[in-house]
């Protein structure tokens, strides 16, 4: 990432000598990379889990742990509205418990 200075050294800014900006283009593609990462990983981690853990109380709280964190996800990283993180999440949840019911 790039980083310019905004002060010179000389100057006695109210957040000090140490103050840096950044690009808001390279910010926006870290977050856009980070957002990539963690929408691909996240199913396919929620899956192992859900294979390794054996007893069915312990899965059903998993989905409802990942279905959480997928929800709260989609609404922090993504522009999307209260219906598109609903359906997403809906749409994830019920793949993990066709997975549990015929993996169990």
């Amino acid at each position: 990432m790039a980083v310019s200075q905004t002060k010179n050294q000389s100057d006695n800014s109210e957040f000090g000598i140490n103050f840096q900006e950044y690009s808001r283009k390279h910010v926006i593609k870290a977050a856009n990379l980070f957002g990539a990462v963690l929408a691909s990983l996240l199913p396919v981690i929620a899956i192992i889990v859900l294979y390794l853990v054996e007893g069915m109380g312990a899965r059903l709280g998993l989905v409802a742990l990942f279905s959480t964190f997928f929800s709260a996800c989609l609404w922090f990283l993504n522009d999307g509205n209260m219906v598109e993180v609903f359906s997403a999440t809906s749409a994830f949840a019920a793949v993990q418990v066709v997975f549990i019911g015929t993996n169990g």
